[in-house]
């Protein structure tokens, strides 16, 4: 019951600072050379993949091989894994179509577009909030202790971050209206489910296995030199960081 709590405590806040991430305040992130603090959130979400996610991919294929229901060997779950980053992949690539006839007219960036006619925006508007609800779920239905959760939590605040910047940097206008209040609703629905009906064992981990893959690519592609002019030392510093962070919130666990 405490660890639930919890849980629900962390998704508030979490949720809270999703909301003013549309503050003037946080405009100062809109700059190239990139944020040095988006670089870092990009390097603690990348450590939250590789260092806290990775190991749930191998225990799902560990439970697939034990349970009988492995199609290939030592690979199911990475195959999930490797689904989220193509889904990742296909709404970027969509974007990037986009991106240059939108910066052609500064304009542009800010005008509406008919949603039904802009189907790269609905494209990754449907993929972040899949992500979002991924998110909320399994924050809930691990059943983290203590210091876990903290260290958790501050991983997904950290890709909300890099996420919301890049989401209202892309789509500008129809983001802001209605496209963020989406994504965190898709956040606080997967939080309501996995508290109150939460994904068994194997299905629980192969969602880690999908949410891996995907936050690693979306992670990785704002930090490519040709992409936002990425900082690479906050980005280290942010991984090993979070990668700490892990190690302590072990320790206190134990």
């Amino acid at each position: 019951m405490e660890t639930q709590v919890a849980a629900l405590v962390a998704v508030a806040l979490l949720a809270l600072l999703h909301a003013s991430l549309g503050h003037r305040a946080l405009r100062v992130l809109d700059r190239v050379p990139r944020s040095k603090w988006l670089s870092f959130g990009g390097g603690v979400a990348s450590a939250f993949v590789l260092v806290d996610l990775l190991p749930a991919v191998a225990h799902a294929q560990r439970l697939l091989e034990e349970t009988g229901q492995a199609l290939l060997p030592e690979a199911d779950a990475y195959v999930v894994a490797l689904a989220g980053l193509v889904l990742v992949l296909a709404a970027e690539h969509a974007t990037q179509r986009r991106r240059p006839r939108r910066h052609q007219d500064a304009g542009a960036r800010s005008a509406a577009q008919p949603p039904s006619a802009d189907v790269p925006f609905a494209l990754t508007l449907v993929t972040y909030a899949l992500l979002n609800a991924l998110v909320g779920h399994i924050l809930t239905a691990r059943h983290l202790p203590l210091a876990s959760l903290a260290a958790f939590a501050a991983a997904v605040a950290m890709k909300f971050l890099v996420n919301d910047h890049a989401l209202a940097e892309d789509h500008a206008g129809p983001y802001r209206r209605f496209g963020r209040p989406l994504v965190l609703g898709s956040f606080l629905l997967g939080a309501a489910l996995g508290a109150g009906w939460p994904l068994p064992e194997l299905g629980l981990l192969l969602a880690q296995a999908f949410l891996a893959g995907a936050i690693l690519l979306a992670m990785l592609k704002e930090e490519l030199p040709s992409r936002r002019e990425g900082r690479g030392w906050p980005f280290a510093v942010g991984a090993a960081a979070y990668t700490a962070l892990l190690l302590a919130a072990a320790a206190l666990d134990a």
